[in-house]
C-alpha cells in the first residue's frame, strides 16, 4: 500500500507539474483560442485543461484494459472463489488492476482509494498464502487480515480498519460456515495485520496528519461542541 500510495504521488506530480502538465498548457492554449474564435466567447472562460488533465487516467486505463483482455482480475468475492475453485492467482491480472487504481486516482479522476486498497490488501494475502500453500480456512482469514491492512495503511486507521474486516469481509467470506467462529478465530490475525499494517506504512511515508484542521474549524468546534462528534 505504501508504493501504491506512492505511485499515486508520482502520477499526480506528473500530470499536474511535470511533462505532461507542459503539454497541457501548451495544447490547451491553442485549443481554447480556436473554440474561442469558433463560438465568439473568450479563451479565458474555456479551461480544456480539465478534460486534457483525467484524459490520460482514462487512456491508460483503456490501454491496460486491451492488454489484459478487458479483465483486470476478480475482486474480493471473486478471490474467495478462486480458492474455493482451487485456482492459481494470474499475478499479470493482479499488477494489471493495480496500476489502472494508479493511473486513474493519480490523474485526477473521480474515484476514491477505498477499493483498490482493499484488494490490494486481499490480493497480497492471496500471494503469500498461495506461496505458503496454505489450507482454504486459514486462506480465508487471510483475506481478511489483508483487507484490513489494506484499509489500515491506505487511510491510517486501524480500528477502523479491523471493525472493517471483521463486520463486512470475514461474514462475506464464510457465508455457508460458522460466521461467529471464524470471526473469533480470524480476530487476532485482523487486529495484528492492522496494527502492523499502519505502523510500516507510517515509518515508510512519514507520520503526519491524514486531514488538515484549518483555523476558522477549530475556532467553530469551540462554540460548538456539536461538531466535535465523530461522523
Amino acid at each position: 500500500v505504501a508504493g501504491f500510495k506512492t505511485g499515486i504521488k508520482a502520477t499526480r506530480e506528473f500530470v499536474y507539474s511535470g511533462p505532461y502538465s507542459d503539454l497541457v498548457n501548451s495544447v490547451g492554449k491553442v485549443v481554447s483560442n480556436s473554440i474561442a474564435a469558433l463560438l465568439n466567447v473568450k479563451a479565458a472562460s474555456i479551461n480544456i485543461e480539465y478534460i486534457l488533465f483525467p484524459l490520460l487516467g482514462g487512456l491508460s486505463v483503456a490501454a491496460i484494459m486491451a492488454i489484459q483482455g478487458n479483465n483486470l482480475g476478480p475482486g474480493v468475492q471473486g478471490i474467495v472463489k478462486e480458492i474455493d475453485d482451487g485456482k492459481r492467482i494470474d499475478l499479470g491480472k493482479y499488477g494489471s488492476k493495480t496500476a489502472a487504481a494508479v493511473a486513474t486516482l493519480g490523474s485526477g479522476v473521480s474515484l476514491g482509494p477505498e477499493g483498490p486498497a482493499v484488494e490490494l490488501g486481499a490480493g497480497m494475502s492471496r500471494i503469500i498464502s498461495e506461496a505458503l500453500k496454505m489450507p482454504k480456512e486459514v486462506s480465508h482469514v487471510m483475506i481478511s487480515a489483508g483487507c484490513a491492512a489494506g484499509v489500515a495503511a491506505g487511510f491510517n486507521a486501524p480500528l477502523s480498519a479491523i471493525v472493517f474486516a471483521l463486520e463486512i469481509v470475514q461474514p462475506s467470506v464464510v457465508a455457508n460456515e460458522d460466521s461467529r467462529g471464524t470471526i473469533r478465530a480470524a480476530a487476532p490475525s485482523v487486529f495484528v495485520a492492522a496494527s502492523l499494517s499502519a505502523i510500516a506504512c507510517d515509518l515508510l511515508l512519514g507520520g503526519g496528519e491524514t486531514f488538515e484542521v484549518q483555523k476558522d474549524l477549530i475556532r467553530m468546534l469551540g462554540e460548538n461542541r456539536v461538531l466535535e462528534l465523530p461522523v
